[in-house]
């Protein structure tokens, strides 16, 4: 007579759709019943069988591994079971009359006599982390893969840069680019990069003006591919748009949503005394509210060169003067820009000024009206400032068309008195009296 090990216990037929669960009972006298249970695999129903066993006072559960099948069955029973994970080898049920039902009673009976030798399952955080490496050296082999297609595709395209590197995939983008600036600063083909290392130097040193230059380059080599466009050496000029109009029309909401639509960060101008106190590269600069004489008119005038991406422009701030490299600047005030040139210099225009009036007009791109009801397009000739007919659309930005909301000044007003005590009305108006 066999000895029982496992008084109550149950044995699991797993498979994909659904489990059969059974449930062997064995009193003092050596009697065994016998409980069987039907059960799907979703989750639900799993924990129902889980708590199946509970109510059965069924802590010892042995399973054959099916596959894949039985890893969520034993992620439920986990928690509340003991579950043995047997090799079907192991649990082989006698050839005859084979059903579901058979088969769990089957690893129920040799279970309940510990005949059945259980497989090692490593606990949950271990096993997370066995198949994350698992994974992780699948990819790897995988990247490893595709580096040999690649290198079969250059090879093929008589590509030998296996003859020039020892490891094509290596890190050697840095030295690289470095080796193509150093020709590049010396080649006469290209005065502009020439020119701007020169700059650079002067103030950086020799090192960090070869890696901004390295950088630059990368930076065209970049848009070459993206735009599919050979080397332009002048650069992408710098659009310039000045809108004006009284406040309140939505100047700045404007000029921020066009921004976001280009898909560029911006800057914002700080405060007047040092408008570019916080900019840091972006590609395109909103110089909001600007006022005359907030910064030289000579330096507004570098500023919106539209070929200064060929050369470095300096922007003036309090500490340190801030290199733009921007590529669209909004520029938004309440003047057109010939009352902004007349509040510089004077009401009469000096056309024999070096910095002129046509020095700043030349270099808008769009000039830009705007009112409570409506923003259109304005020209200059010699008959002056004109709106350009068709151009006329409405305005969503303005307060009018978009309110701001109501704020009660009576509630703030509660919250700040809140506490104090009130001072008697009639008292105040007798000692006035």
């Amino acid at each position: 007579m066999l000895k029982i090990v496992y008084r109550i216990c149950c044995g699991t037929d797993v498979h994909k759709s659904f489990v059969v669960a059974c449930i062997a009972s064995t009193n003092e006298q050596g009697v065994t019943t016998y409980k069987s249970k039907r059960f799907s695999t979703f989750t639900g129903d799993l924990r129902r069988c889980a708590a199946w066993l509970a109510e059965n006072n069924c802590k010892d559960v042995c399973m054959e591994s099916t596959g894949k099948y039985w890893i969520p069955v034993y992620n439920i029973l986990e928690p509340t079971c003991k579950t043995v994970l047997a090799h079907p080898k192991y649990v082989k049920v006698i050839r005859g009359k084979k059903t579901d039902k058979r088969d769990a009673k089957w690893i129920a009976d040799i279970f309940k006599h510990d005949l059945v030798a259980g497989s090692f399952i490593p606990p949950a955080d271990i096993r997370q982390l066995r198949d994350l490496v698992r994974y992780h050296w699948k990819l790897i082999n995988f990247t490893t893969g595709e580096k040999n297609r690649a290198q079969n595709c250059l090879t093929v395209s008589n590509f030998k840069l296996d003859d020039v590197f020892s490891n094509v995939f290596g890190a050697y983008i840095k030295p690289l680019l470095v080796q193509c600036t150093l020709c590049a600063i010396r080649a006469k083909q290209f005065p502009e990069v020439r020119n701007r290392y020169l700059a650079l130097k002067k103030r950086r040193g020799h090192k960090k003006a070869i890696i901004a230059i390295a950088r630059m380059l990368l930076t065209a080599i970049y848009n070459m591919l993206k735009k599919n466009e050979p080397y332009n050496s002048q650069g992408e000029q710098v659009k310039v748009i000045w809108i004006y109009g009284p406040a309140g029309t939505g100047k700045n909401s404007l000029a921020k949503a066009y921004a976001e639509k280009a898909g560029q960060e911006y800057y914002i101008s700080g405060s007047s005394p040092d408008i570019f106190q916080g900019y840091g590269g972006e590609h395109t600069l909103i110089m909001d509210e600007l006022r005359p004489k907030t910064i030289p008119y000579h330096d507004l005038l570098r500023i919106l060169d539209p070929f200064s991406l060929t050369d470095p422009t300096m922007a003036p701030s309090r500490y340190t003067d801030k290199a733009i490299a921007c590529d669209l600047i909004i520029i938004t005030m309440p003047f057109d820009p010939l009352s902004f040139y007349q509040k510089e210099f004077g009401s009469e225009l000096d056309v024999s000024r070096v910095d002129s009036f046509d020095q700043l007009l030349r270099r808008l791109t769009l000039i830009m009206y705007m009112n409570d009801d409506a923003m259109e397009v304005v020209t200059y000739n010699f008959y002056g400032f004109q709106f350009v007919p068709g151009t006329v659309v409405k305005n969503p930005y303005s307060t009018k068309n978009r309110p701001a909301p109501k704020v009660d000044g009576m509630a703030i007003y509660r919250s700040i008195v809140d506490g104090t005590v009130p001072v008697d009305d009639t008292a105040t108006e007798k000692e006035g009296g």
